[in-house]
């Protein structure tokens, strides 16, 4: 799964390419958590860590729940080798 598509998405700017290469940076914060832990709790607060303090856009928790669910679902796939 590209990084760009679930951080695009996250963002609200998967259809702009030339936005894309911003979350590249954020990728291995957030693989870090998806090693450490199966939870969606740490992912979901670093995602809101980048909305708001590094972007500056407003929070939406509900949005960072979803996204850190999709991640964690993506990661049980993988390890399951369905992905």
């Amino acid at each position: 799964m590209k990084s760009s598509i679930i951080f695009g998405t996250q963002f609200g700017v998967s259809a702009c390419p030339a936005a894309r290469g911003e979350y590249t940076s954020y990728v291995p914060t957030i693989l870090k958590l998806l090693e450490q832990n199966d939870g969606t709790k740490e992912i979901s607060e670093q995602l809101e860590y980048f909305r708001t303090e590094t972007m500056g856009l407003p929070g939406n928790k509900e949005k960072n729940d979803f996204t850190a669910q999709i991640l964690q679902d993506y990661k049980k796939a993988v390890q399951r080798g369905l992905a």
